[in-house]
């Protein structure tokens, strides 16, 4: 597991970062344009975004927390 604490606690590589925010951008854009895909309003693709977003911050803290309650953490 890369992170036992909150994901924030550490920074990606950079590498990683422009290839993660490029790959959310080229999925925006073939969502919102249609790509291989009829295309999807730009507000549902951004409301998609703010619940994986969300999603991925509150099982944040469940893993926080299950790491605590089984003394897993470093």
């Amino acid at each position: 597991m890369r992170e036992q604490h909150h994901f924030w606690r550490s920074r990606l590589g950079e590498t990683m970062m422009t290839v993660s925010g490029v790959a959310v951008l080229a999925g925006v854009l073939s969502a919102t344009f249609g790509v291989f895909m009829a295309p999807i309003p730009f507000w549902v693709t951004m409301a998609l975004l703010l619940s994986i977003a969300a999603t991925l911050i509150a099982l944040d803290f469940l893993k926080v927390r299950l790491f605590a309650m089984a003394h897993l953490h470093g």
